[in-house]
């Protein structure tokens, strides 16, 4: 709206500058106005601005003044106007900013959440797999205990085996050796 309103004070300043040169092209300032005035005494143009200080200093002066108020009036209000608008620029970026952010927060969650159900799924599968071992463990260190007892039975029975067979070759022995009485 600044850029509106210096672009209007230009193309005034152009349009006065115009209105202007078309009054002072067709006035004529005379000084020593007398009946036999030379053309010395004449004055056509802008030369009548030099020639007519006095009153062209008191118009600028109050023209310039009442000028800038104005000109200071309109620029506050256009000012204020983009001043509104930036405001409210500044706050629909700020609502999508909150959107995005929002959007981003509800997403991260929603991964959070899905990260969250993978790692509880892998925490089942292992606590399975734990489970599964100690079981397996478990099953084994009872079958290695059967095994041992298995073993210490056979041995046992084997031993036994050996016992009688030395027994029984002791008998056989001592049948032998005997003499046989009949």
């Amino acid at each position: 709206m600044r850029r509106v309103v210096i672009g209007g004070l230009l193309i005034g300043l152009l349009a006065l500058a115009w209105y202007l040169d078309s009054l002072f092209a067709r006035t004529l300032w005379v000084n020593n106005f007398v009946a036999a005035t030379r053309s010395g005494d004449w004055y056509t143009g802008w030369s009548i601005l030099w020639q007519a200080w006095p009153l062209a200093l008191v118009g600028i002066l109050v023209g310039g003044t009442f000028s800038l108020l104005g000109v200071g009036l309109v620029y506050g209000w256009a000012e204020e106007g983009d001043h509104e608008r930036e405001i409210e620029r500044l706050r629909q970026v700020a609502i999508k900013a909150e959107q995005r952010a929002d959007q981003a927060e509800a997403t991260a969650l929603t991964k959070l959440q899905q990260e969250r159900d993978v790692v509880q799924a892998l925490q089942a599968k292992a606590e399975q797999q734990i489970q599964l071992a100690d079981n397996r463990w478990q099953a084994a260190t009872k079958a290695i205990g059967e095994v041992g007892q298995r073993v210490a039975q056979i041995t046992q029975e084997r031993d036994e085996a050996k016992r009688k067979a030395a027994n029984a070759t002791a008998t056989i022995r001592r049948h032998q050796t005997r003499p046989a009485a009949k």
